[in-house]
């Protein structure tokens, strides 16, 4: 967007509203207090704003911002950073003139332009920017914004103050409820890493490096540095993270792009009472009901946390779709028992009741181990339904835990080119072609049935070729080895491979 775009664009939304006479466009400028969050069904935005007409009209028609300031202090004595999704950088000398903004990422490019702000003040430059980002669209359904601002602490505060309230009027002046997040930059070594490695801002970067340390590390860098802002503060409304770490000032972050609260907590419902085969379960029904916005592999979701009878369950809901992408439940407070009256069953027994359950052939690969401690088998299965299962059972055959997910069915050749597998089933088919392989390569027989978490997800980025990264672990003796390769899903050719010794 370039400056004579900008004032089309402008001139075009304030042709109603901006007389030419200075006093008017004050006068029929709402006070802050006026300001009232009303969105429109359609999300129509229009810059209807006195207050973003006045400073974009002065900042941009007239000039390009030189208030006369060229030639004063050229020394950079604060920095601060403004992420939304484009994130920008405002340069200031010690009384907090503007010496220059920059682009830190793409969309931060786009909101600029060829504007130039040098010697304008932190207020002006801040409403072109904000004001900017509301004529791109990035306020539409958001409402978030990150304050980050690297300088003496004891400049923060006042800083922090200024920009947040010039952000809470220019976007309650278009109907949004501002949701401000605001950050000392500390310059943390982690902090600095994250930005270097994902190209993002240092204060985004630090935003992550907390949810990370609040979490216990529940996500990974990678997953987080993908989201924008809004959708970070709804993962951090649920963390608490302390005042003295992260301020937060305005409304909670904008929901206005999912299904809502009451809407995913009704999908969990139905999941686990056909589940239960019920008719219909209601919030009477169960107790501890819990619901709360999360991250799963870059998908935003709600997870539903409630116990019906016995059953704990964990149901995690897309929070655009509405669609189930996980149904886990787990039999409260079991305990390993005896009975003399019933067989205990075998690790093949616990196979071919996996098969049954699913109606799946006899070549169908069911992992099963033994648990020694808990006196219970782990189950693994694909049965090729977009699902993925994980479930316990006891000795006897009885389901202790079960665990449904939603996974990606893979590009790539068809599945009985993977050498073996049911029809269809690319999971046993990439299993068994891996394992074929690296049998030849290892010269050592492996034991489908006594391999542990045989996993293989999508990587789309790999040295410019589409890849399946597959990781398993197989015993031989005492030692545990721990395979990992890299499989090419067009050629069927294994790029990298490596075996070590598991600790």
């Amino acid at each position: 967007m370039n400056n004579k775009q900008t004032e089309k664009q402008i001139g075009q939304s304030f042709s109603n509203v901006t007389p030419d006479v200075y006093n008017d466009i004050s006068a029929r400028c709402p006070t802050r207090a006026a300001v009232k969050r009303q969105r429109s069904a359609n999300w129509g935005w229009k810059l209807s704003t006195c207050a973003l007409a006045l400073v974009l009209v002065v900042a941009i028609v007239f000039g390009g911002v030189m208030l006369g300031t060229q030639g004063r202090q050229s020394a950079v004595a604060a920095t601060v950073t403004l992420d939304v999704n484009p994130s920008v950088a405002i340069e200031l000398s010690t009384d907090q003139v503007v010496l220059g903004v920059k682009a830190l990422n793409k969309d931060g490019e786009r909101i600029l332009g060829d504007l130039d702000l040098t010697g304008s003040n932190l207020q002006t430059a801040v409403y072109a920017i904000v004001g900017s980002m509301t004529l791109g669209g990035y306020f539409s359904v958001d409402n978030s914004v990150l304050v980050s601002v690297d300088a003496d602490q004891s400049l923060y505060q006042s800083l922090v103050d200024k920009v947040t309230s010039e952000i809470t009027v220019i976007l309650g002046s278009q109907n949004v409820q501002a949701s401000v997040l605001s950050q000392w930059i500390t310059q943390s070594e982690s902090a600095k890493s994250i930005a270097q490695q994902y190209g993002i801002s240092s204060g985004k970067a630090q935003l992550i490096a907390a949810i990370l340390d609040a979490s216990q590390n529940a996500y990974t860098a990678e997953q987080l540095a993908k989201l924008n802002v809004n959708e970070l503060n709804l993962i951090i409304e649920s963390l608490n993270l302390p005042q003295d770490v992260l301020s937060h000032n305005g409304n909670n972050a904008s929901q206005s792009r999912y299904i809502g609260r009451e809407e995913a907590i009704n999908k969990a419902l139905e999941a686990v009472a056909a589940d239960l085969t019920l008719s219909s379960l209601s919030q009477t029904d169960v107790s501890r009901l819990q619901c709360k916005m999360d991250n799963d592999d870059g998908v935003m979701v709600y997870e539903v946390e409630l116990v019906y009878n016995d059953w704990e369950y964990d149901v995690d809901i897309n929070a655009i779709t509405g669609a189930v992408v996980k149904l886990e439940k787990e039999l409260q407070n079991y305990r390993p028992y005896d009975d003399a009256t019933r067989t205990k069953l075998s690790e093949e027994d616990i196979r071919n009741l996996v098969r049954s359950m699913f109606d799946l052939p006899q070549n169908q690969w069911v992992q099963v181990s033994y648990d020694r401690d808990d006196g219970v088998y782990e189950v693994k299965v694909n049965p090729n339904q977009g699902k993925f299962y994980e479930i316990e059972f006891n000795v006897y055959g009885d389901v202790i835990s079960f665990s449904e997910e939603e996974i990606e069915i893979m590009p790539g050749p068809v599945e009985d080119q993977w050498q073996g597998g049911a029809p269809g089933d690319q999971y046993s088919a990439v299993m068994n072609y891996v394992i074929t392989q690296l049998e030849n390569i290892y010269k050592q027989p492996i034991d489908r049935s006594k391999m542990i978490d045989f996993t293989y997800k999508l990587d789309d980025d790999y040295r410019s070729r589409n890849v399946w990264e597959v990781e398993f672990k197989y015993q031989v003796g005492n030692i545990m080895y721990e395979y990992e390769c890299s499989v090419d899903i067009d050629t069927m050719e294994i790029i990298e491979q490596s075996r070590d010794i598991d600790d």
